[in-house]
């Protein structure tokens, strides 16, 4: 009996370059001990480093990068929740933040998260807009003093107490804000169980040149603020800001999910 002639599977150039595609793109999700056919005949492992590599890579990933710019991201949320509470500007420390972006790292990871991509440019919109904003906001109280209330002045400051009897101020340094957040000065100090007990009308040097008091002046002061609100509303300054700062609680909570959700990912095994 003679035995067949059994010829190797041949291989052409192209089908070999279509193997090699597929094998890369397939390869650094397989575990280490997968096994693939092979055109020479036999079972091989395949190179159980390839994957090792991209599970440090991955670690690497969430431990320079995901996992310090995820603290980052929730200290700078916790900003926008104080802000939100208090009708202030928010004050971002964003040293840390900016050298994470810097890295060479982060530059090839960016585009894993467009939301804290987003968050960044709207915290920077902040830091340089607010000084526009505080200046028209000074403006607009400073020319409406006279024309609606009748008194000579530029800032206004509110005074009040506190349930357990203590004394509350707060100037144009808090005032300035509140009207560019649109916020009621009395009615955020409410919330914070402040009961104003009176507004001052101030001078460039800062003494007292009129008083209102509630619940007598409350019509005056409801006229003052309305009008002060409206030319705020106007304004364009105030209202990219205001705009901008309105998004941030949103922009915020998507960032710190967004790195939260890669990091998740980086520290999970195929």
């Amino acid at each position: 009996m003679v035995a067949p002639v059994v010829k190797p599977l041949g291989i052409t150039a192209f089908s070999a370059s279509v193997l090699v595609i597929l094998e890369s793109a397939f390869l650094g999700a397989l575990p280490t001990l997968a096994y693939a056919a092979t055109f020479a005949g036999p079972f091989v492992t395949l190179a159980g480093s390839s994957w090792s590599r991209r599970r440090v890579l991955s670690d690497a990933d969430a431990q320079y990068v995901f996992e310090p710019l995820f603290l980052e991201v929730r200290k700078d949320r916790e900003v926008v929740q104080s802000s939100e509470t208090w009708s202030n500007i928010p004050f971002f420390d964003r040293n840390t933040l900016d050298q994470i972006r810097r890295s060479a790292r982060y530059s090839l990871l960016k585009d894993r998260v467009p939301k804290v991509e987003a968050f960044c440019a709207a915290i920077e919109q902040v830091f340089t807009g607010q000084g526009d904003a505080k200046r028209a906001g000074n403006r607009i109280i400073g020319e409406t003093i006279g024309p609606v209330l009748g008194e000579n002045g530029i800032s206004v400051a509110f005074r009040g107490r506190t349930k357990d009897g203590s004394a509350n101020f707060e100037g144009d340094t808090w005032v300035t804000p509140m009207l560019i957040r649109g916020r009621d000065p009395r009615e955020v100090l409410r919330r914070q169980k402040v009961e104003v007990e009176a507004v001052a009308v101030k001078d460039k040097n800062m003494s007292d040149t009129a008083t209102l008091t509630f619940p007598k002046d409350e019509a005056r002061y409801r006229r003052f603020w309305d009008a002060v609100e409206k030319k705020a509303k106007a304004d364009p300054e105030i209202k990219e800001l205001r705009d901008v700062l309105d998004t941030l609680p949103r922009l915020a909570e998507q960032a710190e999910n967004q790195v939260l959700k890669e990091i998740k990912k980086s520290r999970s095994i195929f």
